[in-house]
């Protein structure tokens, strides 16, 4: 070997520990992630730290299948594993780590391939993704439970994001409004079911809600008005609280529709109203009947009555006054008989 023949010797030699080394460094920064190299048997023939941390120590040369959770098999698990068709592949599977625990893996995997383009096995890296499958399952059972209240519940249940766009609406607010959810979404909300002339006062209260999340219909139970898709005007009663979240402040209100209630409402007050006049008007009455009642002074020769303030009035004079009866003026048969005998005596007379 000549000098030239060595000095090309040593550069490969330091070069290949510079790959080797870079190789190492990777590595080192990949500590929460596990790689396995498996043979055309899937027999495991090489592990990173992270790898014999989770297998055990005595990973190599055990076959993949003996850490498989439950019944499976490598063909089950793996798609088309090992051959020269698919240089790369994606699959999950759950695991049995060295304690017995059963975890889930997320592995992607790299065919590797020997001078004549052969299948030599495969390098795989794998992240334990268990937790992130049980938050997954946890925030789907929540948003489950979310859907079952609000398509079941009789209120509408509406969300507006921060541009005052429609971003959430339940079937009870599709039955309220007339709009479906399709109709609803991305529209302004207060233009979809405020009436017209409350749309400024909206716009200006709305400007301080984007800013702060606050209102004076946050945290309130008001009743108000609002306008149905065939432009009907109803009663409602909204709760409304704010909510923040990345973008800005989002809006959720729970609205009822009240105008049945308002109705019995108005009826109630329109009764009492005329309650109130009937109770004035026999009260009128009663006080009536008390002054003509208990003993009156009466002059024994003219017959008329002396009032509380000491005048004489006379019997018609006073009861009118104090009662609502009405006089009519006729003669009773006595007075008419005498009146009738005074004629006659005074046309005999005359005659």
């Amino acid at each position: 070997m000549n000098k030239g023949e060595r000095a090309k010797i040593k550069q490969l030699e330091h070069e290949l520990l510079v790959i080797s080394s870079r190789q190492e460094a990777i590595l080192a920064t990949l500590s929460d992630v596990i790689i396995i190299e498996v043979d055309t048997h899937n027999i495991f023939t090489w592990a990173n730290q992270a790898g014999f941390a989770f297998f055990g120590d005595d990973v190599i040369g055990k076959e993949a299948a003996f850490y498989f959770a439950g019944e499976q098999t490598a063909s089950q698990v793996v798609p088309s594993p090992l051959d020269e068709h698919h240089d790369l592949i994606c699959f999950q599977n759950w695991q049995r780590r060295k304690d017995g625990e059963k975890r889930l893996l997320a592995w992607q995997g790299l065919v590797l391939k020997d001078e004549s383009g052969n299948v030599a096995g495969a390098l795989s890296s794998a992240h334990d993704i268990t937790e992130q499958k049980r938050e997954n399952e946890r925030l789907q059972q929540i948003e489950e439970r979310w859907l079952a209240i609000t398509e079941s519940t009789q209120d509408a249940i509406l969300m507006m994001d921060p541009e005052g766009r429609v971003s959430f609406w339940n079937r009870a607010a599709e039955r309220m409004f007339g709009y479906t959810s399709v109709e609803a979404l991305g529209e302004n909300l207060h233009d979809l079911i405020a009436p017209a002339r409350f749309h400024q006062a909206y716009r200006t209260g709305f400007q301080e809600f984007q800013q702060t999340g606050q209102g004076s219909a946050v945290g309130s139970i008001l009743d108000l008005k609002a306008i149905r898709k065939d432009r009907k005007e109803i009663s409602v009663q909204l709760s409304l609280s704010a909510v923040k979240m990345n973008d800005g402040w989002h809006a959720l209100g729970l609205i009822r529709d009240i105008s049945d209630r308002k109705r019995v409402e108005e009826e109630i007050e329109q009764y009492g109203v005329e309650l109130a006049k009937r109770n004035k008007e026999l009260q009128d009455a009663l006080t009536d009947i008390r002054q003509l009642t208990g003993m009156l002074p009466i002059c024994a020769a003219c017959k008329k009555i002396k009032d509380n303030k000491g005048y004489w009035q006379g019997v018609e004079s006073y009861i009118t006054k104090h009662s609502k009866a009405v006089f009519s003026h006729g003669l009773c048969p006595e007075c008419e008989k005498k009146i009738y005998e005074d004629l006659e005596i005074l046309k005999n007379e005359n005659a």
